[in-house]
């Protein structure tokens, strides 16, 4: 499948080699320069190599989601509080973290959230940082972490907000209250497009709907975005699959020095590759696209592919955060040093150490079969043995003008691949100016493909992205040392405050008492929430176990 992806964007580069004279006079995105930041004060920041404009610029530029009018999210109440849905009590709840007014966020909203124009009117979306950025809480302390694992529940998010706009079209003295706010659109033209906006979600969240819930910081993004694709765009019914793996959301340092991402290991970084990847991302992330059988000069969507290259480029720079020992407490030598030589001798063999000094570092990913690590399958499954109809794409080439014909029946992957080429051909300069700025260094081409493998990556800033294993199935650093069958079957999730001795977050159920406010049930037995396999150092002995922590909380 990699080396599909990779021939079927060479055709697209061909056509871009003819304007690459052009491409050498693109300057990089612009920096900007802000007077005010949104972080709230008592939010502590880390030394993660981003300035603060950084940092600002990120938090809000759009990649082309439209979710739905900013007027909208402005005004609408929370379907089942007394208050606004926007409120940052709300919005924390759901996972978002709460920012104050800036330049670049005028009215507020959370960080990751960020405005987009759709047809004269401004639109609210997501934005990377909305899933890739994690707060750490330990007692008071709150502590950001840039392209860290999120903790966004982005169903209950979207469900949240269908709600939202349902009840105000049923209630009407809601409604009232909601037209009166946006005084300069016909109530009834408002009422008609609520209706269309709420018919067009409901249908997008039924052909998502899964058995097993996601919760916090878990997302099944390549089911959505097959879906998005094979489904919606190209107007196939019979081609919905559940996005029934969901995968915890990963941290982004190191993925750009990766050779391939994703926790199947199943995207190359060799460009286009990166490119290729975000743009389905955006689509995914309600960014629209007209797909169409005369497709030559390519499909006309919202994606943002410069500001997609700058992005790129700044989580190109981002190194992994340190355990800051005066809010944490402080890391005792002895036990590192006998934990570094346990890591080496159980760890070190698929899990490399990174050297976040060198800005050229370039890493190989150990990539595991599944029958050998012994982890939950489904999220590899699903990728590898899925097909669906081409539709109209039948007899098409793989990449537009090249790349191989679509046969019938293909892997959802493939029809991506033509989505992606097709946005990035239809804005030539736009993509040039993006892999202008996203390109570092030639990465290897990767070899393996169509396999079923999970991914095994560096492991710096692992105290920051619990809970552990691709599925987020395993709370804590001292569960997953534990055998698998004595590992927590149930726990919560959502909860940000640090355990420090076991390395995870909060999350142990008492008995006969509900669940924290903002957290959900994470059930092993579901199906694709296995927390077996990856039996490694599970036979060493306590000591040595804590040891092996505290060397890990080290990296």
């Amino acid at each position: 499948m990699i080396r599909t992806l990779l021939k079927g964007f060479t055709a697209l580069l061909i056509v871009i080699v003819i304007i690459i004279a052009w491409a050498l006079t693109i300057n990089k995105p612009q920096q900007h320069k802000f007077k005010h930041y949104s972080l709230p004060e008592e939010i502590r920041t880390l030394q993660q190599n981003w300035t603060a404009d950084i940092r600002q610029q990120m938090s809000h530029t759009s990649f082309g989601s439209q979710i739905l009018p900013l007027s909208w999210l402005l005004n609408l109440e929370h379907p089942y509080k007394p208050s606004m849905l926007i409120d940052a009590k709300n919005m924390e709840a759901l996972g978002f973290i709460p920012q104050q007014h800036a330049t670049n966020n005028t009215y507020g909203l959370p960080l990751g959230f960020s405005i987009d124009a759709k047809e004269s009117e401004d639109w609210a979306g997501l934005t990377c940082a909305a899933c890739h950025t994690a707060i750490v809480e330990f007692g008071a302390h709150k502590i950001l972490i840039d392209g860290g694992a999120g903790q966004l529940d982005f169903v209950q998010f979207e469900q949240t907000l269908l709600q939202a706009v349902g009840l105000t079209l049923r209630d009407s003295e809601r409604f009232e209250r909601f037209a009166k706010a946006i005084p300069n659109i016909p109530t009834t033209k408002l009422k008609q497009a609520l209706s269309q906006w709420h018919n067009k979600t409901a249908k997008r969240l039924a052909i998502n709907k899964t058995q097993t819930p996601y919760g916090y910081g878990r997302l099944d993004a390549f089911g959505i975005i097959f879906n998005t694709v094979a489904v919606d765009a190209l107007g196939v019914a019979t081609n919905v699959r559940a996005p029934d793996a969901p995968v915890s959301i990963p941290v982004l340092w190191d993925a750009s020095h990766l050779d391939v991402v994703q926790w199947n290991g199943s995207a190359p970084n060799k460009e286009p590759g990166p490119l290729g990847q975000n743009v389905p991302t955006a689509l995914a992330v309600y960014g629209n696209i007209v797909m169409e059988a005369n497709s030559f000069g390519g499909y006309s969507s919202s994606v943002r592919v410069k500001n997609l290259g700058y992005m790129q480029s700044r989580y190109y720079k981002l190194t992994a955060p340190s355990w800051p020992q005066d809010l944490l407490g402080e890391l005792n030598q002895e036990q590192m040093q006998q934990g570094e030589k346990l890591y080496q001798a159980h760890c070190q063999q698929c899990h490399i150490v990174a050297n976040n000094i060198d800005d050229k570092r370039q890493y190989t990913a150990t990539l595991i079969p599944i029958e050998s690590i012994g982890t939950d399958p489904v999220m590899a499954n699903n990728f590898v043995d899925r097909r669906v109809s081409s539709g109209f794409l039948a007899g098409k080439n793989l990449a537009i003008i090249g790349g191989g014909k679509l046969a019938d029946e293909v892997a959802p992957i493939d029809l991506v691949i033509n989505a992606a080429a097709g946005v990035m051909l239809k804005k030539p300069f736009n993509t040039l100016s993006a892999l202008a700025a996203e390109f570092q260094f030639n990465l290897p081409r990767p070899t393996l493909e169509n396999k079923k493998v999970y991914k095994a990556r560096q492991l710096n800033g692992i105290w920051t992205s619990a809970p552990y294993l691709h599925n987020g199935s395993v709370p804590s650093l001292w569960d997953l040392l534990t055998p698998e069958e004595q590992r927590p079957t149930l726990f919560y999730t959502g909860s940000r405050q640090l355990d420090t001795r076991k390395v995870g977050y909060q999350s142990t159920i008492t008995e006969g008492a509900p669940l924290p406010a903002a957290t959900t049930l994470f059930d092993t037995s579901l199906y694709g929430n296995s927390n077996a396999g990856h039996n490694f150092g599970t036979t060493l002995t306590a000591v040595e176990k804590w040891a092996l922590i505290e060397y890990l909380k080290s990296l």
